[in-house]
């Protein structure tokens, strides 16, 4: 466990910039959307279960789109989520994902082998499963190519939510960048 937060925080280190994004689509990402997920997390954070449940949101959207739970931790592919292991650098953050090709760090424009989704350790989640839920399957939803939304109610809105299902718009913007 201690090499693997080595790990992460040497990512973050050489990650510690932070990229524009728009409503819909990144025009990068995975060649694929079929992948494996490995997650990490801090036991009192949240549970495995939940965890995986929030990821998994994104499955039977696009017959092209299936996630996965089992992949090899930073293996430098798939999509890796760490909950609850990394204080936020400020105290407006939830959650960053972090793009790498073969290593190196890439923006969401370009093609990325490996997705490092972070859901910080907040005081804002202590109480409120529902907003962990919900941060985890936004920054998987980003892994995935998606980008920020306005609608209230949609999941890749950036800020705390109450809620977790998915909303038309999120679903729509998926579809448009993975297919049916």
């Amino acid at each position: 466990m201690k090499k693997m937060k080595i790990i992460i925080l040497s990512i973050l280190m050489v990650c510690l910039t932070t990229t524009n994004v728009f409503a819909g689509n990144f025009s990068g990402g995975f060649t694929s959307a079929k992948k494996k997920y490995n997650i990490i997390l801090n036991e009192s954070f949240v549970n495995l279960i939940t965890a995986k449940k929030a990821v998994r949101r994104w499955n039977k959207i696009s017959n092209n789109v299936s996630l996965s739970y089992g992949g090899d931790y930073m293996r430098n592919k798939g999509i890796n989520v760490s909950i609850g292991q990394i204080s936020p650098p400020s105290k407006t953050a939830l959650g960053q994902t972090y793009y790498t090709y073969k290593g190196k760090k890439v923006s969401h424009d370009k093609k990325w082998d490996l997705a490092l989704c972070i859901v910080y350790s907040s005081s804002k989640f202590s109480k409120n499963s529902k907003s962990i839920q919900a941060t985890i399957t936004h920054e998987v939803g980003h892994a995935l190519s998606l980008s920020h939304t306005k609608g209230k109610s949609d999941i890749m809105k950036q800020g705390v939510k109450d809620y977790i299902k998915l909303s038309d718009k999120d679903k729509e913007w998926l579809k448009k960048k993975w297919g049916q």
